[in-house]
């Protein structure tokens, strides 16, 4: 009645009252759209859904070009019906030879990605193939967006008429499987590979998207695939294999299964004529993870002879000295000597002031006097061996480490390496020996000393997985017949240890602070003489 009524008035323009826009920038034609709710009106009779459908149909009829307009929401009428969940309002909508390139806001197959309305969009699909294939402002399609969300659902739409969605480009070049990628969703990679382009915009493969954001899950899945490991030497636009994405992200996870793999060429060099072992060294991000990806990259690239000849000038700087030429990289050895040296200390004495002490002269037969009090304790003979194998190790590793000064630089390497791992066994055995002192301290209060077993037990084995994890990785590395016939049911473990020692040094970060401050109190052993004023 309100239309035809306004039909007759000399003061109305043609078809302005269905094209008036409420302050939610709908229209007549949007809202009976809304009305159309199927989660809010399910308890109405059939006849009532009907009608409010009929309401559609008419103002369609009347006027279809508000179909193509957005409300202030960026939603048309498709949109609304597919965010009401309403088929029949969207088959009708469908029914009319609409043109998709006229239809403003948001795309409406995309607001079924959203909506996880996935009926709605095989019914996009079969009544409309330009609208299924209609783009985002950043112009993704619907296998974008499912790959961003990780919807396998959506991929059973990617028939012959739709495969080259899966090649085509977002505006920062991606295509649907980079960006599964870049999300970690290996199932969706597993779907798209066999439909789609190796490379995006930048010349970039999955596996340097993969290294490039860390995600090790996808590293490891392409590295086993016979088809996908092909990528494991393939450069971008920059000339950056994924281990230069690898280490210059700092990524160490993805980084250790594309160093442990028998392909990986260590001494590519991208445009800037970098191998990735130069970036590390280049990289302007100072702390651990930039030492480790140095030191895991140098076990296998030490020997790149193709730098003295793309850049002379290097010839010019040898370090015929060791491993390590820049005075950052010798303050790392001289820290990790000073720690070597303390640790041989500390256990020098620990082997003259034992738990218990020692038998006096006055107290002891001739055949005893000298000798530990403890003696015939298991403890205490276990608290004797781990404070030697300490004490061995800690002072091979101060040797090892004034050897990467004093040598070539291949037994530099060579020493540098052992030093670093016979420094790392000695500190567990350290733990363990305080452990065990403590213990035999304090073992005439049961409970105290069941509770000092367990928590120090827990540290002690996190310690040395902590600590051995990467040693074993780049010593493992160092023997290329080994690692081609043996290594690969053994580097995932190496890779989830390796995790673990990063994880352990974040947590270490976050909770103790650099200006935190160690009181002292005294203490006497047993062999101390007491105080003056005691017998007062």
């Amino acid at each position: 009645m309100l239309i035809f009524r306004a039909k007759h008035l000399p003061y109305v323009e043609d078809k302005q009252l269905l094209r008036k826009k409420n302050n939610y920038g709908n229209t007549a034609l949007h809202e009976a759209v809304l009305a159309c709710n199927n989660y809010g009106i399910t308890a109405l009779p059939e006849a009532v859904l009907t009608c409010e459908v009929d309401l559609v149909s008419h103002l369609l009829g009347e006027d279809l070009e508000p179909v193509y307009w957005k409300n202030k929401d960026q939603k048309s009428p498709l949109y609304l019906a597919i965010d009401v969940g309403n088929s029949q309002v969207l088959e009708l909508l469908l029914s009319k030879s609409l043109d998709p390139s006229k239809i403003q806001g948001l795309p409406p197959a995309l607001g079924a990605v959203a909506r996880k309305q996935y009926d709605l969009l095989g019914q996009i699909l079969r009544k409309d193939t330009k609208l299924f294939t209609m783009r985002d402002s950043s112009d993704g399609n619907v296998f974008h967006l499912a790959a961003f969300w990780n919807v396998p659902k959506v991929f059973k739409f990617l028939q012959p008429e739709t495969e080259y969605l899966a090649q085509e480009q977002d505006n920062n070049g991606d295509l649907p499987i980079h960006i599964a990628s870049k999300e970690g969703h290996v199932e969706l990679i597993d779907k798209l590979h066999p439909v789609s382009k190796w490379v995006n915009g930048k010349g970039q493969t999955i596996l340097h998207v993969a290294a490039k954001y860390g995600k090790e899950e996808v590293v490891r899945y392409i590295l086993k695939d016979p088809d996908l490991r092909l990528m494991i030497n393939e450069r971008d636009d920059d000339g950056n294999t994924a281990s230069h994405l690898a280490v210059k992200y700092l990524h160490l996870t993805a980084l250790i299964h594309l160093v442990l793999d028998k392909d990986m060429d260590p001494y590519l060099l991208n445009h800037e004529g970098l191998a990735a072992v130069d970036i590390a060294r280049l990289s302007s991000q100072a702390g651990l993870r930039r030492g480790l990806a140095r030191f895991l990259l140098l076990s296998v690239s030490y020997d790149r002879t193709d730098r003295f000849i793309s850049k002379p000038e290097a010839r010019d700087k040898g370090h015929a000295h060791g491993i390590l030429p820049t005075k950052e990289a010798d303050d790392v050895i001289n820290t990790m000597l000073v720690v070597a040296t303390l640790v041989a200390g500390v256990s020098f004495a620990a082997g003259f002031a034992v738990p218990g002490g020692l038998n006096g002269s006055d107290l002891a037969s001739k055949d005893d006097r000298g000798m530990a009090t403890l003696l015939d304790n298991r403890k205490f003979q276990a608290f004797v061996i781990c404070n030697t194998v300490a004490m061995l190790c800690s002072m091979a590793s101060v040797i090892g480490f004034m050897f990467t000064y004093l040598t070539d630089i291949h037994i530099s390497i060579f020493g540098c390496h052992l030093a670093g791992l016979l420094l790392a066994i000695s500190l567990p055995p350290t733990s363990a020996a305080f452990l065990i002192g403590v213990i035999l301290t304090i073992e005439k209060l049961p409970w105290l000393a069941v509770v000092m077993v367990i928590l120090g037990s827990i540290f002690v084995v996190v310690i040395t997985f902590a600590l051995l994890s990467p040693f074993v990785a780049i010593f493992l590395s160092w023997l290329p017949r080994f690692r081609k016939k043996h290594l690969g049911p053994v580097r995932p473990l190496i890779s989830r240890l390796f995790g673990v020692y990063i994880i352990l040094f974040r947590i270490e970060k976050m909770f103790i602070s650099d200006d935190s401050k160690v009181h002292r109190t005294a203490s006497k052993t047993s062999t101390s003489p007491p105080d003056g004023d005691a017998e007062d």
